[in-house]
């Protein structure tokens, strides 16, 4: 049990890194010269 609780924590950490990680990379993509493919992206998105 005790495995299954460490392994289950490490997983939320790794998501949670993961989606920190997406989010600056995004953000990098958006400011750089992508940004118009970007808000195109977004709008087509929402």
């Amino acid at each position: 049990m005790e495995c299954r609780k460490i392994l289950r924590r490490r997983e939320i950490c790794g998501v949670r890194v993961g989606a920190i990680l997406w989010i600056l990379f995004l953000n990098l993509s958006l400011t750089n010269c992508v940004n118009s493919f970007g808000l195109t992206f977004l709008a087509a998105v929402f």
